[in-house]
């Protein structure tokens, strides 16, 4: 399974397990707020990391001269026609479940499914930052849920004689 979320058809193969045919999540459904709201959960607070067309596997691999130009001009059209399909999908997806709280942190420039995570200190300052964007939001949805298993109140005790 593991190896099957780097599997992006038309770049890296699907992985065949069990009788299936296992390919990257983010393909299908990159934000899945329809399966953990079927799976029960009461309050949903999802973070789209949106990784734009313009950053995507294609532009990465065109930009690179060690693929022949043929090539990547193909990669290039399916990457930028599987952004197009994953959009709409999770457009139509979000239309029917949509989360209590939706947080959208901006990436910066050439952060991708394949490069950028040498940055990850500075990934993680952003998605803190977009969270405590939303902390409001969050605490207002959470609130109810709170739980506070001791009471304030006084006792009295009383000397026995």
């Amino acid at each position: 399974a593991l190896r099957a979320t780097t599997s992006i058809p038309g770049i890296f193969t699907p992985v065949e397990m069990n009788g299936m045919r296992l390919v990257d999540g983010g393909v299908l459904n990159n934000l899945p707020v329809d399966v953990v709201s079927k799976m029960g959960a009461e309050e949903i607070i999802a973070v789209d990391i949106g990784l734009s067309q313009e950053d995507g596997i294609g532009q990465w691999i065109g930009n690179h001269r060690w693929v022949p130009e043929g090539i990547a001009n193909t990669l290039e059209v399916l990457d930028d026609t599987l952004y197009a399909l994953r959009i709409a999908g999770q457009r139509s997806r979000l239309h029917q479940f949509t989360p209590d709280v939706l947080i959208c942190p901006e990436l910066p420039a050439n952060v991708n499914a394949i490069v950028g995570y040498g940055r990850a200190k500075e990934l993680i300052a952003i998605g803190e930052q977009a969270a405590e964007d939303h902390i409001a939001e969050i605490k207002t949805l959470l609130q109810p849920h709170w739980y506070w298993p001791f009471s304030h109140k006084a006792i009295e005790i009383k000397k026995r004689n």
